[in-house]
Order: C-alpha cells, then sequence, then structure tokens
C-alpha cells in the first residue's frame, strides 16, 4: 500500500510539473506570435535603410498639403518656361545665357545683372544698377525673387545731353526690356497681372566707367 500511495504522489506530481511545463511553452509561443505580428507591422514603419528613423515622417492632411502639392506643381510648370535673355543690339539678336553672357557687350552684361537681380530677389544688387542720384536718399524698396520668362532687350536709339533733375547725361541709350511674370506676386510689378506684357524703356548711361540706369518709363502703348 506504501509503495502504490509513493508511486501515486509522484505520478501526480509529475503531471503537475507537465502541465505547468505545457502551460509555459504555450504562453512562450504566444509571446513569440505576438513579437513576430509586432516586427511584421511596426518594424518596417520605423526603419529606413537599414536605420531607424529619429523622428518618423508625419501625415499631412487638409489644406497644408494642397498648398504643398500646388507649390511643387507651380514651381514645376516654371521650370518648363524659357527664361533665356534675347538681347538685341544694332540689328543682331542672340540668346544671352549664365554661360556665354561674358562673351557680348557691356550693355549685353549689364541687362544679364539686371534681369538676374529680379529674378533672385537680390535688392542691394538690384539698386547698385542705378545711377547714384536715382533714388532717394535712405529709400528702402524690397521685392521677392520673380519669375521672369520670355525676356527680350532691344536696343532702340541713342540721346544726347539728356537732362534728369539737376544731371545732364551727354550719351543715353534707350532698351525697350519685355518679360511675362509667372504667378506675379505683385512685389516687383504692381502694374501688370501674370503671364502678361508691359514693357518698359530703360534708358542708361555710363557712370565712372559702368553702365547705370538713370530712368525707367512705362509706355503706354506695347
Amino acid at each position: 500500500m506504501k509503495n502504490s500511495k509513493k508511486n501515486s504522489r509522484k505520478t501526480s506530481k509529475t503531471s503537475k510539473r507537465s502541465k505547468k511545463l505545457l502551460f509555459t511553452l504555450a504562453a512562450s509561443a504566444g509571446l513569440l506570435v505576438a513579437l513576430a505580428v509586432a516586427g511584421a507591422f511596426i518594424l518596417p514603419g520605423l526603419l529606413d535603410g537599414g536605420k531607424f528613423k529619429e523622428n518618423p515622417t508625419p501625415v499631412i492632411t487638409g489644406t497644408d498639403e494642397l498648398d504643398d502639392s500646388d507649390l511643387f506643381r507651380d514651381e514645376k510648370e516654371y521650370l518648363t518656361l524659357f527664361t533665356d535673355i534675347f538681347f538685341e543690339y544694332g540689328g543682331m539678336g542672340t540668346y544671352i545665357t549664365d554661360d556665354n553672357y561674358m562673351d557680348f557687350e557691356d550693355q549685353a552684361q549689364f541687362f544679364k545683372k539686371y534681369i538676374d537681380s529680379v529674378m533672385d530677389g537680390d535688392v542691394e544688387a538690384y539698386m547698385s544698377l542705378f545711377a547714384p542720384d536715382f533714388f532717394e536718399e535712405d529709400e528702402k524698396i524690397s521685392f521677392n525673387p520673380q519669375k521672369l520668362y520670355d525676356i527680350s532687350v532691344t536696343f532702340n536709339s541713342e540721346n544726347a545731353n539728356i537732362t534728369l533733375g539737376d544731371v545732364t547725361y551727354t550719351t543715353v541709350e534707350n532698351f525697350t526690356v519685355k518679360y511675362k511674370i509667372f504667378n506675379n506676386d505683385k512685389t516687383f510689378r504692381k502694374d501688370m497681372p501674370s503671364d502678361a506684357v508691359k514693357p518698359q524703356v530703360i534708358q542708361i548711361t555710363e557712370v565712372d566707367g559702368e553702365y547705370k540706369i538713370i530712368n525707367i518709363i512705362n509706355p503706354l502703348v506695347q
């Protein structure tokens, strides 16, 4: 009888241990499954080229996404427009670019700098192209970078002894400058809508060996 009871106790203990072992294995298996699911759905969102993202990219919703899309679309559209400058002087015309403008006459180089300053929104460079007495003392101007395209600069005529204010200029060259502005924000030209043409006559002369603008005329008729 004693041996039978001892065997019964051993069997009972073995059975309990087996149940505990099975429970432990089942729990471990469940944990592994949970980790596998987490790895499949969470890790791909955190990994980027084998590196963890410190700040995952936020999801943009609402008008912000539309605004960004519109800006990108505008930039992409502007890149398809023609932005080289057609320069005509003495009956001969050619396109001047960043690569070749130094090969042409001083007037062509001057107007390349003028157009670049407008397109870059570089107010300091823009103002440096005018005669010293053109702007009022301490006058400040500002404008954003302008998306110019279909640009042309054409020599019209030359005048002698032009007096503007208290200054007389012995030789003045007149150029008609035309361009369109893509999405005109009116910070530079308030007088023209987007994608329209309103030419200006820009008068330049040499001041201390450099060309400077002494006057800008807005013709009434294109």
